[in-house]
């Protein structure tokens, strides 16, 4: 069997035990804008334009927000491709929008257009990781997690350190 090194790509994300800098995002960026152009291309309407946002655009990152910490900006970036997206026809640098984003990102009950707005679901995922690093969970993931950050599982308790690394405060403060 042969040894692995970090980083590697695991489907299309960097995986790495340090903090990902901004480049190491650009291609899934690129990919959601790749498949945001041919939809363009297709001269939808408005509501068209609401209901794929609803489908599938939150669901393609998904998995990149459920894998660890996110820098904001990269959180940011994806909104605004599906922002551009759905205000805008033409030139993705220009374009005019009426109502503020977080009204959009509003439930259809509150009047907005029940977009969901992506640090959300992120908050959830990062809890969820958390859960099952203070849980017995026996993943090989989760037991270096525990060791290398001192868990103990039966105090729920993170200790924290001075010059303790990213992952080590992201896991005590996720936002």
């Amino acid at each position: 069997m042969q040894e692995g090194k970090f980083p590697w790509k695991y489907l299309g994300i960097t995986m790495d035990v340090k903090k990902l800098p901004r480049q190491d995002y650009e291609p899934i960026l690129s990919r959601i804008r790749s498949n945001l152009s041919g939809w363009k291309e297709k001269s939808l309407t408005f509501a068209r334009k609401v209901t794929l946002a609803q489908s599938v655009l939150q669901t393609m990152p998904s998995y990149l927000l459920s894998n660890g910490w996110i820098p904001r900006s990269v959180i940011t970036s994806i909104e605004n491709e599906f922002r551009h997206f759905l205000w805008n026809d033409d030139d993705p640098r220009r374009y005019l929008s009426f109502i503020k984003w977080d009204s959009v990102c509003q439930s259809k009950k509150l009047g907005g257009l029940g977009i969901r707005k992506m640090d959300l679901p992120h908050l959830s995922f990062l809890a969820k990781l958390l859960i099952r690093v203070l849980h017995s969970d026996s993943s090989l993931w989760a037991l270096l997690a525990r060791v290398k950050y001192h868990v103990n599982i039966n105090s729920n308790f993170i200790p924290s350190r001075v010059g303790s690394s990213w992952a080590s405060e992201k896991l005590q403060r996720p936002t």
